[in-house]
Order: structure tokens, then sequence, then C-alpha cells
């Protein structure tokens, strides 16, 4: 994709703000240090699983406006709470419902502060920044959504705290589960560990595409990795989660209130 067709994106999809251009890649492309203990690179502690209530975001129109913010979680009841990010929610977003060959315009705003896993910003990757760590770029891109490229959340054009995206959806597909999240580059594994993404289903008529009780119901569930270490950066000082989101059907154990995810 050439510079106009970039410039052309950044003109077409409507912001609260200008957006953030990113830097040159540095030629020749630096040295990349040794790896040292990152989200990716640890192994969970034992954890007894189904022990918490399975979490459901709420369902809401795809359309307004979501700000993305800085919250605290827990990701199970044997770790500590760490600080995470989230649409409108402590982390992750809520489901939205959108329905075919409808036009919703849904924006997004970054009111992220400073980033959760600032340590973990890596410099040498195309675009990143030491600003990134005290105020992080910001897009959403819809994962598997059929829409225009002004509505697709490039990378190259991001948002930091205060700006966001305006995008109008087209929905010309069918009936389908999606999910949304960052998509900032160089930045985006980290923010989506952080909890920025949620789901967006896809309906062919006006039948809601979101059940309405928790025994088959859409969630975003994050099965929770910790690192045990010292971290004086992070809120709390001892094991540190991170959570990748996994997307999947939900499924309630009948006289349980733990719930199961298939």
């Amino acid at each position: 994709m050439g510079a106009f067709g970039i410039a052309g994106m950044g003109y077409l999809a409507s912001a609260a703000a200008e957006p953030s251009p990113l830097p040159p890649p540095p030629v020749p492309v630096p040295a990349i240090p040794a790896p040292s203990l990152t989200p990716f690179n640890y192994h969970s502690p034992p954890l007894q699983p189904f022990v918490d209530e399975l979490p459901i975001p709420e369902t809401r129109a795809a359309t307004g406006e979501l700000a993305a913010t800085s919250g605290v979680h827990r990701y199970h009841r044997d770790l500590p709470e760490t600080r995470s990010w989230g649409f409108e929610r402590p982390v992750l977003g809520p489901n939205l419902e959108a329905f075919r060959d409808r036009l919703p315009r849904i924006g997004f705003r970054n009111e992220l502060g400073p980033h959760v896993l600032a340590p973990h910003v890596d410099v040498t990757m195309h675009g990143v920044t030491e600003e990134d760590r005290t105020d992080p770029r910001f897009t959403v891109h819809l994962h598997g959504g059929a829409n225009s490229p002004d509505a697709d959340g490039h990378p190259l054009i991001g948002w930091r705290n205060g700006g966001g995206p305006s995008f109008a959806y087209g929905n010309r597909q069918e009936a389908a589960t999606l999910w949304y999240h960052d998509h900032a580059m160089g930045l985006t594994r980290l923010d989506i560990q952080a909890g920025l993404a949620g789901i967006i289903t896809c309906a062919t008529n006006s039948t809601p595409a979101a059940p309405t009780t928790r025994s088959d119901c859409p969630a975003a569930n994050s099965r929770s990795r910790s690192s045990c270490r010292t971290a004086p950066s992070m809120p709390t000082a001892a094991c540190n989660p991170w959570s990748p989101p996994i997307f999947r059907r939900a499924t309630t154990n009948p006289g349980s209130s733990a719930t199961s995810a298939a």
C-alpha cells in the first residue's frame, strides 16, 4: 500500500483529534537485544481452574462511542490484582451487537493514560518510541469484518491520549462472531494482552445475535498467566498476570456458580 493509500485512510476515517504519524524505520536496523522476561516468555504457576465466576460482558448496540480506559482486574482468585485496560470496563470490552447491511458509526477514544506494560514496550520495533510508554498510540481494528479500507483501523494511523477514530462499519457479510481490538503498529500484542479486545456479533435480521441467557452467550475469555517476580513499576510487587483474550462460547455448569468455556 503506497503513501497515497495510507493518507487516504487517514482522510476518510473521521477522528476526534489528528492521528499521530509514525517515524520512518531506522536504517540500518539496530541490533536486537537479548530477550528478557516479558509477558510472552514465562510459564504460568499451577492454578486451579473453574473456581471463579466467568464474567460475561454486557451487550450493547454497535454505535455511539467507547472509551479505552485503564483499570484494575484480578484474573484468578489466587492471583493479585493488576493494572489492565478495557473499553469502559476494567478489562476487555462490551459485546457489541450489529446487523447485516446496517451502517452503524462507532467511535473509539483513547483515555488510556500511560502504558500499563510500559517496561515491555519494545522501542526496537517499527514505529515504537519512548513516548509510547507514557502516551501510547491507539486505534481499533474489526477483525473479520467485511468493511471498507477507511474503517479498517490501519496500524500506521494511531491516536494518542485524548484522540481517537470514528468508523462506519458496513457489515456486508453473513452472520458471524467477530472481535475488535487495538491495532497500533508495534504495540498490538501488548495492548491486547492488557485487555483491549471485545466481541461484535453480526446478525442477518432483527433477531438479536447475542443470546440473553447465561447458558449460551458469547464471551471473551481471558486465560490467566502470571509472572512471579518483583516488579516495582507495576501496582503489585509479586505476581503480575497478563492474559490474552480467548473468544469462545460460554456454557454454564448447572448447579454451580463457576462457569466453563468450550
